[in-house]
């Protein structure tokens, strides 16, 4: 009966043929202020991975949250319902506001002002990531990681740079083998604990650090020797380069997923950044 079980549940992996990416991308819709940035911040995630996604001939599953969709409950659903295979990517992205976690400070808590019954707490999500059966997670918090009761979470700046968004014409032989041969979870905050994550306003508008992250992916896409570890530090230069009020963190934790056929993790190393 122990056998029929694991059986069942790795039936999805047994059964899908192809690569897959799936993703998740939420975003906060309730502060009008903070709208058109996220609104960006996701378009602009939304079709860099399915640029990648394309390039490395992975079919891509993308599911989007938005406004008082962003709960708990509709996140953990998303997870369960992803199949278990060791072959697919999984990204799981916030844009929107965030809190200090008093449990957890590293990562933030997601609170999107839809209601505080909605909040999500970013370990939880990093937590499960680790533990979901997969090749490779990716986990990426835009939003500040501070307590208190400021109504808006940045001060409005003007963006002077060109768009980061990552297109199928461009070259992406270096990011190719980084995304399909990476195992493990990679996790990033835009944000320390008791730090703001701020924005940039019209004519660019988006979150510095999504802008960030996505700057590093373009200077790295061509690059023959990437790693999560060069990249996530490149994304942090830049962040912090653009608002020197901000200091992303992150953390890259490398092992062979686990499985329910298999009884543990073969190897684990963490390295981590701040």
């Amino acid at each position: 009966m122990k056998y029929l079980s694991l059986l069942l549940t790795c039936l999805p992996f047994f059964l899908q043929a192809e690569n897959t990416m799936h993703v998740l991308l939420m975003r906060e819709t309730e502060d009008a202020h903070l709208a058109p940035s996220t609104y960006h911040d996701v378009r602009r995630m939304k079709t860099s991975l399915e640029t990648i996604a394309g390039a490395m001939h992975y079919t891509i599953n993308v599911k989007t949250l938005e406004g008082s969709a962003v709960t708990p409950h509709n996140v953990k659903k998303w997870f369960h319902s992803i199949p278990c295979s060791l072959s697919d990517i999984v990204v799981c992205y916030y844009s929107g506001h965030g809190a200090k976690d008093k449990k957890y400070p590293q990562w933030p808590v997601l609170t999107p002002l839809s209601g505080e019954s909605n909040a999500i707490a970013g370990r939880a999500i990093v937590d499960f990531m680790e533990n979901h059966c997969h090749k490779l997670g990716i986990v990426l918090f835009d939003c500040c990681n501070k307590g208190g009761k400021k109504k808006y979470c940045s001060r409005i700046r003007r963006g002077e740079e060109n768009d980061p968004i990552l297109m199928p014409s461009m070259e992406l032989s270096g990011l190719i083998p980084l995304f399909a041969r990476g195992k493990g979870c990679i996790a990033a905050a835009a944000s320390q604990p008791k730090e703001y994550a701020d924005w940039i306003d019209e004519p660019l508008s988006g979150g510095y650090f999504t802008l960030a992250f996505l700057y590093a992916l373009q200077e790295h896409a061509a690059s023959p020797f990437t790693s999560w570890n060069a990249l996530l530090d490149k994304s942090q230069q830049t962040c912090t380069f653009l608002n020197n009020e901000q200091h992303p963190i992150y953390e890259v934790k490398d092992y062979i997923p686990r499985c329910p056929l298999h009884s543990s993790r073969l190897t684990k190393h963490k390295e981590a950044t701040q």
